[in-house]
């Protein structure tokens, strides 16, 4: 069994305890809410399932570390993190539409360097590990298709795409895209704080998957995931003080759902919403003195709409554009705070081929 996974979940994962000086900062670390995007990859036994799973992992944590008694703060953030994910569970199935599951799921966010003026460099390094739980519904998708031999979900033989409006789909991009990165740099201990504002633009290319859904006459609806590698950059100065300013986008991506209309039975008008990521380096200098740099990745929102014309029952080309919002990022530090944002314009041309590609490479029926 090969499947594809997204999730969202809530809590109230918190810590806290001394800092770097015990006698003087106390630091705390809360995780509220997180999500995972994945691959799954199993093997089923009558009604089980047992399975791995890998994939990309996001969550947001809040850090924060002040001084004991004064309000002041040394360091505080309040951010996303984007990063890998990997564990293993196991899946019974009650009957055709229902199942449990349990598993293990361990995510790894990297560690994000920061240059701090006054400060030196700053390593956060962050990981979270899950035990979970599930219950799952599966809607019945067979109406159109071959009907399984089997009265459960799992081993079943893989369903034939008949149009390119119903089933997976697996397909390549390439496109322009522009944006605009604005920083405040309030670290400095001066008046008034140095500011930039720049548009990194570039192309890149990348590959998307996801899986449609013909629900009516003329409407489809589908979810799509998508990554995307370019070089999405502007170097400039900063003002007022002049530093030397250099803004990258380097990876960057979207787990969506899309809602269309036919406008025939070949031409699919969509609209898109869903959760939009990037990764952004950016530096500022002066005289080889590092005033402030950070290279990390953000989390927001994308929206947008294209146009997918299926030129054959199993492939189609598209057009599309996405606004990608990642937010306000806000750094506080003993001498002020950095806040920083960054929005994202994409315009790209995709070729997708729909149905089971592992079926076709592997030779199923």
């Amino acid at each position: 069994m090969l499947g594809y996974e997204l999730d969202l979940s809530g809590g109230d994962i918190e810590a806290s305890g001394p800092s770097w000086l015990p006698a003087a900062f106390s630091a705390s670390s809360k995780t509220d809410y997180f999500g995972t995007a994945r691959a799954r990859v199993g093997y089923g036994i009558d009604h089980w399932l047992l399975y791995a799973t890998a994939g990309f992992a996001w969550a947001h944590n809040t850090f924060e570390e002040p001084a004991v008694g004064s309000g002041l703060v040394a360091f505080g953030r309040d951010q996303f993190y984007l990063g890998l994910v990997g564990g293993a569970g196991v899946e019974y199935a009650l009957d055709r539409n229902w199942s449990v599951k349990a598993e293990y799921l361990y995510a790894d966010f990297g560690k994000e360097r920061d240059t701090v003026f006054f400060f030196g460099e700053r390593s956060t390094e962050f990981t979270l590990s899950m035990i979970r739980l599930g219950v799952n519904y599966r809607f019945d998708g067979s109406a159109g298709t071959t009907p399984p031999a089997s009265a459960y979900p799992l081993k079943a033989p893989p369903p034939v795409a008949e149009s390119p409006w119903f089933g997976s789909y697996i397909g390549i991009h390439g496109g322009y895209g522009w944006g605009q990165s604005n920083v405040v740099n309030g670290e400095i201990p001066a008046t008034p704080v140095d500011s930039s504002s720049l548009s990194p633009s570039g192309g890149f290319v990348g590959t998307q998957t996801g899986y449609n859904w013909h629900i009516a006459p003329a409407w489809v609806f589908g979810l799509e995931s998508e990554t995307s590698y370019g070089d999405l950059e502007q170097r400039g100065v900063s003002s007022p003080y002049g530093f030397t300013v250099d803004s990258k986008v380097d990876w960057f991506g979207s787990e969506r759902v899309r809602l269309g209309f036919l406008a025939t039975p070949s031409v699919l008008v969509y609209g898109t919403g869903g959760l939009g990521w990037g990764h952004v380096k950016f530096s500022d200098t002066s005289f080889g003195t590092d005033i402030g740099s950070f290279n990390q990745y953000r989390v927001g929102w994308a929206g947008g709409g294209g146009l997918e014309y299926a030129f054959g029952p199993l492939w189609s080309a598209k057009l599309e554009y996405l606004y990608t919002d990642l937010g306000t990022y806000q750094d506080t530090f003993g001498l002020g705070e950095k806040t920083s944002s960054l929005t994202l314009n994409t315009v790209k041309v995709g070729l997708a081929y729909h149905g089971n590609i592992f079926a076709t490479l592997l030779g199923w029926h």
